[in-house]
């Protein structure tokens, strides 16, 4: 009767794979049964400098944001983030509208077809098709 969610403290960054890190971390958590999902870190840059620039620190800056005049600018690992929760639901929808085993078992195929191959955009587009035909009844 508790909520779980997933916070991801490792990996990510600028190296990380937009799709693989970030994307498919709302799939593992559905996965799991998870309500939600958090990963480190939004907007660090360290203790000083500029997310722009990856060697006035420490480390390397962990941002999924960049500071812009009067605003930010996001990034495609931000951007990926957000498609991940848009997922989320989708796949919540899709399962609300699964009306026998043989969609549930489509279901759990899509999504570890998805996770096996967490790189795969072509995998993920037809694992979304397939959402949004079911979530669209």
């Amino acid at each position: 009767g508790k909520d779980l969610w997933s916070y991801t403290a490792s990996g990510g960054g600028k190296d990380a794979d937009p799709l693989a890190f970030y994307r498919n971390q709302a799939w593992q958590a559905y996965k799991a049964g998870a309500s939600g999902i958090g990963f480190w870190a939004y907007a660090d840059s360290g203790s000083a400098g500029s997310v722009w620039n990856d060697m006035d620190g420490r480390r390397p800056d962990y941002a999924v944001i960049y500071d812009f005049e009067n605003g930010i600018i996001s990034s495609k690992r931000w951007e990926a983030w957000r498609e991940g929760v848009e997922d989320f639901e989708l796949l919540a929808l899709a399962q609300a509208r699964v009306t026998n085993k043989a969609e549930q078992d489509e279901l759990s195929r899509h999504i570890d077809r998805v996770l096996s191959h967490p790189a795969d955009y072509e995998k993920l587009l037809s694992a979304r098709r397939w959402l949004l035909n079911i979530a669209s009844r």
